[in-house]
């Protein structure tokens, strides 16, 4: 990339011409609140990297999911909030305000529906902030898109990449590496395999 020209359009004298410094894309997600929906947004983060390979990307999720963060697809860093920060509306404004303070975001995606996400949302500093209508919060985002009918809830938050990516909500991997301490199950030593169950889950 070319230097920007000096001022009258004339040359640069000899050691004056300027560095051109490109940006790094800042992104900023906000996960879902339950552990299930947050390993569901692992297929999302995979196609957010697809779309935007150099991105900075931060996320934003409850204190309760802190563990996970590791296990996520090249997350750089994580804001996570307690159920006092975000009990009220006060509460998450200011909370969003701490984490703008570095600067603010280029991208805010939206993955939960509710109306106290896009709420934090519109308050991270983010230039556009993405995310599915309804609960009374499409003036909270820039875009604001209809949720897909039907489709699974890994589809729906890969989706809302689609005008940078038109094919996110195909071929998505919903994957997380093991704990290396834990050898190759995963599992902490002396445990055999094991199986879980989601009871009432909506995906």
């Amino acid at each position: 990339a070319r230097s920007p020209p000096a001022p009258g359009g004339r040359p640069w004298p000899a050691g004056r011409r300027p560095v051109r410094v490109c940006a790094t894309m800042k992104i900023l997600v906000r996960l879902p609140n339950w552990l299930g929906d947050a390993v569901m947004a692992v297929g999302f983060l995979n196609k957010l990297r697809a779309a935007w390979p150099e991105a900075r990307v931060e996320v934003i999720l409850r204190r309760e999911l802190e563990d996970v963060v590791s296990l996520l697809p090249r997350v750089d860093a994580a804001h996570s909030f307690g159920r006092d920060e975000a009990a009220s509306l006060a509460g998450a404004r200011r909370f969003a305000g701490r984490v703008a303070s570095g600067g603010g975001f280029d991208r805010f995606y939206c993955l939960p529906p509710s109306f106290s996400s896009a709420w934090m949302g519109f308050f991270t500093n983010s230039r556009e902030r993405i995310g599915y209508r309804g609960q009374w919060r499409s003036w909270a985002l820039t875009r604001a898109y209809a949720r897909p009918a039907g489709a699974h809830r890994a589809v729906a938050y890969a989706h809302l990449l689609h005008e940078r990516l038109p094919d996110a909500a195909h071929g998505i991997e919903v994957a997380i590496a093991p704990d290396p301490a834990c050898g190759p199950s995963g599992l902490p030593d002396g445990h055999g395999p094991m199986s879980g169950l989601n009871f009432h889950s909506e995906a």
